[in-house]
């Protein structure tokens, strides 16, 4: 009687598992470690689709996961080996009530895990762990009551402590919560229908085609949120020019830019020209804009997304936006370098790569930049300051910086602007994460001599 032969580990969750590794040791955006691996594998859309579903999840809720795995196994027992540690989130993951994965398939793809990386010796100890898990998973995931601390909020919204801790110091203590509870969920992904080209009309009749429900915005027109789980460039409307990926809060940073026909108006970062494409198409191709960035690959993205949606008129440029000396422009836009806070919800991965200091240096690169754009804007014109974060050394620290050295800067609304939701008292905007929206701030200021 031959021994039966062990079953090899299932390559997805393989790739799922080298990604967590490689990105403990160096962290950077996961799409591109995702895609990379996927190239590597030579995997079918479908398993680079739940791939992507391990490795966000992971990241996305590292926080809840370990707590949970702690209830059995003390913390440094197994966070100190980084193989260990991952092979049993993504076991836990895989064990969450919402998940669709039957139980025992979680259990025996971690069991075939580990015997492939760290060889049978733990074998037991991953099958004993996880089945604990899954006998009592209803419990262990169950939300509870509201946290009434700092420590409690991390591992209900699965966010790191010197987050939750600006979060709460800004907002307080409900805001903070209903921030990490927004950036806990999956962003729903939107997309803006490109007017040169289609109408929504027709645009709808191409959803429907798809068998895709049409949801579109009820914050701003042209907008629409494509189903769970759809790579926009995989789509025919996408790769033909019929939209461009751009989530709803940047459309109302649009609507409070507010660029005229004939005005001349400069993006300053703009890659990858999803404003500066809204502010062409709000005034009809009429404006003069110019689309900069510091980066030589950004700007040929800008000009890749400019043929693709056939749009001519735009000037793109390669420019350190502190350092541009051409001026004349009615309009400057400053959609800053920042800590994309605002945008974990899409970004997970930025809880683990951002810090209080550097986000205090990117304040400080905010703060040249603008003061760049000052100069540049004509009298009478409007710096448009922009950010995806709500970390508040990027948003209120920076308008009251540059206001304290610019008095002849003043805080004001275009006219007809109906975003009053998200007016704060100083007229700046503020939006906050959740329903689909991205959390964003931003100010508009008139020159006034």
């Amino acid at each position: 009687m031959t021994k039966k032969q062990k079953q090899p580990a299932d390559p997805v969750r393989q790739g799922a598992l080298r990604i967590l590794n490689d990105f403990e040791r160096r962290p950077r955006p996961l799409p591109e470690m995702i895609e990379e691996n996927a190239r590597r594998g030579q995997m079918s859309p479908i398993d680079q689709s739940f791939m992507q579903h391990l490795v966000y999840g992971v990241v996305r809720h590292r926080e809840k996961l370990d707590s949970i795995i702690g209830k059995f196994v003390k913390r440094r027992d197994f966070t100190k080996n980084r193989m260990k540690a991952n092979i049993l989130r993504l076991g836990t993951l895989q064990l969450m009530p919402s998940s669709k994965v039957p139980k025992p398939a979680a259990i025996n793809e971690s069991i075939k895990l580990i015997r492939a990386t760290l060889g049978d010796g733990l074998t037991g100890f991953v099958n004993a762990i996880l089945r604990r898990i899954a006998d009592d998973s209803d419990r262990l995931f169950a939300l509870g009551p509201n946290p009434e601390t700092v420590d409690d909020m991390v591992i209900r919204y699965s966010q790191p402590k010197w987050l939750v801790e600006m979060l709460v110091s800004k907002y307080g203590m409900q805001k903070a919560g209903e921030y990490c509870s927004a950036f806990e969920e999956r962003l729903p992904l939107s997309v803006r229908i490109n007017t040169w080209k289609t109408t929504a009309e027709e645009f709808e009749n191409e959803l429907r085609v798809l068998n895709f429900e049409e949801r579109r915005s009820e914050l701003i027109d042209n907008y629409y949120y494509l189903p769970d789980g759809v790579d926009p460039k995989s789509l025919h409307l996408f790769s033909e020019g019929d939209c461009f990926a751009q989530n709803v809060s940047s459309g109302v940073v649009v609507e409070l830019v507010d660029p005229q026909p004939d005005s001349n108006v400069v993006d300053l970062c703009s890659a990858p020209g999803g404003k500066a494409t809204a502010m062409f198409l709000k005034t009809n191709g009429t404006a003069q804009i110019t689309a900069l960035d510091v980066d030589l690959r950004k700007t040929e993205h800008i000009k890749h997304n400019l043929n693709r949606l056939r749009l001519s008129g735009i000037r793109v440029g390669v420019a350190d936006a502190r350092r541009v000396e051409e001026t004349g422009f009615d309009i400057v836009l400053v959609d800053a370098p920042c800590s994309g806070i605002g945008t974990l919800a899409k970004h997970p991965e930025i809880k683990y790569v951002q810090s209080p200091g550097n986000i205090r240096k990117l304040a400080g690169l905010q703060i040249e930049i603008l003061e760049n754009a000052a100069k540049i804007l004509n009298i009478g014109g409007h710096l448009i300051y922009s950010v995806c974060t709500l970390s508040p050394d990027e948003t209120d620290g920076v308008k009251e910086t540059f206001l304290k050295s610019h008095t002849n800067f003043n805080l004001e609304l275009p006219d007809g602007f109906q975003y009053h939701r998200f007016v704060q008292d100083d007229k700046s905007i503020l939006i906050p994460p959740g329903d689909g929206l991205e959390g964003m701030y931003a100010f508009r200021a008139r020159k006034m001599k």
